[in-house]
């Protein structure tokens, strides 16, 4: 299981109950990519609401395919939950 930390919410976007990452750098546009990892939507930009992190999270925990691509576009930080370990080395300093 992996931690994961959004370092930009601005790429995240939801059509209806998908969610996905949006193409930020083509704006003038009225429609927009929407990429969810098995899908990919052409739709217009007033149709987006903005996630929240807590649904985003969610998403990138169950979708490992849009997980892969916030990762490779440096939009998420993923980190290790090793609380066996975690834990043993905060026992250490008690």
């Amino acid at each position: 299981m992996h931690n994961i930390v959004i370092k930009s919410q601005a790429s995240f976007a939801q059509y209806k109950s998908y969610i996905g990452l949006i193409e930020l750098y083509v704006s003038d546009q009225t429609n927009v990519d929407l990429y969810t990892g098995h899908k990919h939507f052409v739709i217009e930009r007033d149709e987006l609401s903005i996630p929240s992190i807590e649904a985003i999270k969610q998403e990138l925990n169950r979708n490992d395919e849009l997980k892969y691509l916030a990762h490779e576009y440096n939009l998420i930080e993923l980190h290790s939950q090793d609380k066996v370990g975690f834990l043993s080395y905060v026992s250490l300093y008690n």
